[in-house]
C-alpha cells in the first residue's frame, strides 16, 4: 500500500506567452491565457482531494512563459479563489520570473500573494542570450526587478543558463550573483540549442562545474550554488539531494504541472515536449491523477536506473540525471561532463568518505511494481 500523502504542490503555467524573447527559448508556443474560471476548477477539485486525504501542506509554483504578463488582476482573482476554497488553509505561493515586470500594481498584487516569500529569477549578466523585444533593456529591468523584490522581502533564487561562452567568464558570474545578494543560484545547462556561438557540450558542461568548484571553494563556499551544494551536502553529510534533477522527489508528496487548458503533467519538462499527458482537470479529479501510472514518473525513474547507469561509481551522486535528459539508453545526455566533474573531485579525494549505504537506487524496483514508464 503507498504512503499517505503529505503534500502537494501544483506548478501552474498560466501562459505560455512571454514579454522577452531569449535566444534560446523552446517555450514560446500560441499564445493562450489561463481564465480565472479554470484556476476555480483547479482550487475547488484540489481543496475537495486535500480534505479527503487529510494533506495539509499545500503549495503552488507560477510558471510560464513569464507568469506577471497575467496582471494584477488575474493574481487578485487567484486570492479571492484561494479565500473562498481554503479558508481554513494558506497555500505557499512562489513565482518563476525575468522579474521585469516587477512593478506598479502588479507588485503590489505579487506582494499580497506571496508576502515574504521567494521569486526565481533568470539573468545573463555578460552576454546578450536574454532579450526584450524592440531592443529594450533587459539586463537593467531585471536587474532593477531582483532589487524591488529584496527591498520588498522576498529571497530571489536565481537561474543562471549555462552556455560555452560562460566558460569566459565562470569567476565573474559567480561573484556577480553573490554581490547582487540572491539568496541562491541554480546554474543549468543549455540544452536543444544548436546555435554555434552558445552550443554547450556535455565536456564544456563539466569543465564549467570544475572551474566554478575551484572559484566556489576559494569563497569557503559562501554562497548556495545549485548543483554544487546539493552534491557537497551528500558528500560530507550524507544529505539527500534535493534538486530534482539528481535526487529522488519528497516521499509522500505529490507534484503536478497544470497548462494554461488545465492539462496535467507530471513535470514542465514533459509539458514543454507535450509527453506523458495524464488528462485535462475539466474531465478527471485529482484522486483519478494520484492513481495515474505517470503520478509518480520521477520517482519511478529515478529509483530504477536504466541498465547503462547501474555499474556506475557516481549514480548517487548523478541520480542519472533529469529525466527529461535522458538518451534512449536511459543515460543523460550530460553524462560525460558529470563524469568528467565527479572524476575531478575524486583526484582530489573529496569523495573518500561518502557513505556508500545511502545510494537510494534499486534497479529492480519497476519490474517489482509493474510500472509502465513510456509516453502514450
Amino acid at each position: 500500500m503507498a504512503a499517505p500523502l503529505r503534500s502537494m504542490d501544483l506548478l501552474i503555467k498560466p501562459t505560455l506567452d512571454c514579454n522577452a524573447r531569449c535566444i534560446y527559448c523552446h517555450s514560446l508556443k500560441p499564445v493562450t491565457r489561463m481564465s480565472l474560471e479554470l484556476v476555480g476548477t483547479v482550487f475547488r477539485k484540489w481543496a475537495d482531494f486535500a480534505s479527503r486525504e487529510g494533506i495539509d501542506e499545500l503549495s503552488i509554483n507560477w510558471h510560464g512563459g513569464e507568469p506577471m504578463i497575467m496582471g494584477a488582476s488575474f493574481y487578485r482573482g487567484v486570492q479571492k479563489l484561494e479565500q473562498k476554497y481554503f479558508p481554513d488553509k494558506k497555500i505557499s505561493h512562489s513565482m518563476q520570473s525575468n522579474v521585469c515586470l516587477y512593478k506598479g500594481e502588479l507588485r503590489e498584487a505579487v506582494i499580497d500573494l506571496a508576502p515574504g516569500k521567494s521569486i526565481g529569477a533568470c539573468l545573463d549578466p555578460y552576454h546578450p542570450t536574454r532579450l526584450l523585444p524592440s531592443g529594450s533593456d533587459y539586463y537593467g529591468q531585471s536587474v532593477e526587478g531582483c532589487l524591488r523584490l529584496m527591498n520588498d522581502g522576498f529571497a530571489v533564487n536565481m537561474i543562471y543558463v549555462v552556455h560555452k561562452r560562460s566558460l569566459e567568464v565562470v569567476r565573474e558570474v559567480y561573484y556577480f550573483f553573490k554581490n547582487l545578494g540572491v539568496r541562491n543560484i541554480l546554474f543549468h545547462p543549455l540544452e536543444e540549442y544548436q546555435g554555434t556561438d552558445y552550443c554547450l557540450s556535455p565536456a564544456e558542461w563539466g569543465e564549467f562545474l570544475k572551474q566554478l568548484w575551484k572559484i566556489w571553494e576559494e569563497d569557503d563556499f559562501m554562497l548556495t550554488i545549485f548543483p554544487l551544494s546539493d552534491w557537497r551536502d551528500r558528500i560530507l553529510f550524507a544529505a539527500p539531494i534535493e534538486s530534482c534533477e539528481h535526487g529522488l522527489p519528497r516521499e509522500n508528496q505529490l507534484h503536478l504541472v497544470v497548462s494554461p487548458e488545465g492539462d496535467l503533467y507530471p513535470c514542465h519538462r514533459f509539458q514543454d515536449k507535450n509527453i506523458f499527458r495524464m488528462g485535462n482537470i475539466a474531465d478527471v479529479d485529482f484522486d483519478e491523477i494520484a492513481r495515474h501510472q505517470w503520478a509518480h514518473l520521477l520517482t519511478d525513474r529515478k529509483k530504477s536506473p536504466k541498465e547503462a547507469c547501474w555499474d556506475c561509481e557516481f549514480l548517487s551522486l548523478c541520480g542519472s540525471g533529469c529525466v527529461a535528459t535522458h538518451d534512449s539508453g536511459g543515460k543523460t545526455i550530460w553524462c560525460e561532463g558529470l563524469k568528467a566533474f565527479f572524476g575531478f573531485l575524486k583526484e582530489r579525494r573529496m569523495l573518500d568518505d561518502m557513505p556508500a549505504e545511502t545510494v537510494p537506487f534499486d534497479e529492480k524496483q519497476c519490474s517489482q511494481h509493474g510500472c509502465q514508464c513510456e509516453p502514450g
